[in-house]
């Protein structure tokens, strides 16, 4: 995903090695994770059956539990874009969860069609209406204790399942634009993820929508949004993979839920209509023309864009709403990274809440400081360690090390209250009311943009934050 600038992307990495990682799209951050997945498979398998959807975990019980609500949750939705079923169905549609990536590469070998697994964490087989799924990201065990399944995965269970809903349903599913069947995917995702309280009703609110929210603004902004006449011509291919998801997702729910949702629906239902044929979009696109008149469309969805203001901007989709809260789920080799997109203007602020570790292959949260053009600040709260700060040199791409303090008091699995005291360039950071550091940082203006994240490997809750 083209957010990141250079300081975005160093983040990623490690930074106890000081080491820089340039990693700037989704599909390559996809490869990398596969790359170093668990090379284990399990065998044991979970079967849960629902009215629609059989889900197979070869993982845990619980898990197949959960994909089966999540997935069942989305066919009414699905129902009201695609139309009912003409006739009813003698299986169920399946959908397949692997905890490990080999499993799914297996899996995924074994269809049909040929699938380039090495760049997905899902795939849904337009030939067989089955849809596949990994557990991402798989950094640790405790925390799949307590989410079963991480929100990155449940999203993916969801937009699947939509996907498949459409294929097994729809004879001309092969022929419908690009723009409707993911459009229609990623909407009811969020809304089913919202209404589970593993995301946010708010879409400016929600990191993963915040985010996507942000790349279509910004390429309104650049002038290089595609008008919404060609978006749903089908004529997107300017944009990278990750802005044509952003722009599909983006304009579907406005078109969804905006005031021209009457005949946007018209225009759905008759995408249920037309035969299967080469020129379907294209006569869908005059329909559409016709219907919506797409040049005031554009206009209006322009200035709904001006309107909103997305308050996340995530280089890799980790950070996420849960029950409340939020979890900070990073990728084995890397950093969940997640910034406020405005900065906080003031000399003196505080932020405060508390956090909790879990156990994994490695424990560490990261309080983000001051983004800004030279550089920013991450402190460490490592529970094998204490607290660190490091301060991150956008001109040099070079991490060192400010201040430290060894604490055994941070405890995994464990609530712990913290409150960061910002003045000026001196920081005082107290954990469970006690001081653990106090420095002076150089070189950083700490009223720039502040951010939560995770350590490569780690996973966490950070809970009650306010900014004062």
């Amino acid at each position: 995903m083209t957010l990141a600038d250079s300081q975005d992307e160093s983040l990623l990495s490690s930074q106890k090695d000081c080491t820089a990682l340039r990693c700037t799209s989704i599909t390559i951050f996809f490869g990398v994770t596969l790359l170093f997945g668990c090379l284990s498979s399990l065998t044991a398998q979970s079967v849960a059956k629902g009215k629609v959807f059989e889900v197979t975990s070869h993982g845990s019980a619980a898990s197949a539990k959960l994909a089966l609500s999540i997935a069942e949750s989305t066919v009414a939705p699905a129902q009201k874009v695609f139309g009912r079923p003409r006739k009813k169905r003698k299986d169920r549609l399946k959908l397949h969860v692997f905890p490990s990536t080999i499993g799914f590469t297996q899996a995924v070998a074994k269809l049909p069609e040929t699938v380039d697994s090495a760049n997905l964490v899902s795939y849904a087989s337009p030939k067989l209406a089955a849809a596949y799924v990994t557990v991402h990201p798989q950094s640790s065990v405790q925390a799949l204790e307590e989410l079963i399944l991480p929100g990155p995965t449940a999203r993916r269970v969801a937009h699947e399942a939509v996907r498949i809903y459409c294929y097994a349903n729809l004879a001309n599913h092969a022929a419908l634009p690009v723009w409707l069947i993911e459009g229609a995917a990623s909407t009811i995702a969020q809304d089913t993820l919202s209404a589970r309280r593993m995301g946010l009703k708010d879409l400016c609110q929600d990191p993963f929508t915040a985010t996507q929210i942000g790349v279509v603004i910004g390429l309104s902004k650049a002038g290089k949004l595609p008008t919404v006449g060609s978006v749903l011509g089908g004529r997107v291919n300017e944009l990278s993979p990750s802005e044509q998801d952003a722009v599909h997702a983006v304009l579907f729910r406005y078109l969804w839920d905006g005031k021209h949702k009457s005949g946007f629906k018209q225009i759905l239902k008759k995408a249920g209509t037309l035969q299967a044929s080469p020129d379907l979009t294209r006569k869908l696109t005059r329909y559409a023309g016709t219907t919506l008149k797409v040049e005031r469309v554009d206009t209006d969805f322009k200035a709904w864009l001006t309107d909103m203001s997305p308050t996340w901007i995530e280089v890799i989709p980790t950070l996420f709403s849960y029950k409340g809260d939020w979890v900070a789920a990073a990728y084995k080799n890397l950093n969940s990274v997640a910034w406020q997109r405005q900065a906080i203007g003031r000399k003196s602020w505080s932020l405060q809440g508390s956090f909790t570790i879990y156990d994994g292959p490695e424990k560490q949260l990261n309080l983000l400081l001051g983004r800004g053009p030279t550089g920013f600040l991450s402190i460490a709260l490592d529970a094998d360690f204490g607290a660190t700060a490091f301060r991150f040199d956008s001109l040099t791409s070079k991490w060192s090390e400010i201040v430290s303090r060894e604490l055994e008091g941070i405890k995994v699995a464990q609530s712990h209250a913290f409150v960061l005291s910002i003045n000026g360039p001196n920081l005082v950071l107290s954990i469970d009311g006690e001081e653990v550091l106090s420095t002076a940082v150089e070189g950083v203006d700490l009223s720039g943009a502040w951010g939560l994240g995770a350590q490569a490997g780690s996973t966490g809750v950070w809970q009650k934050i306010v900014v004062k």
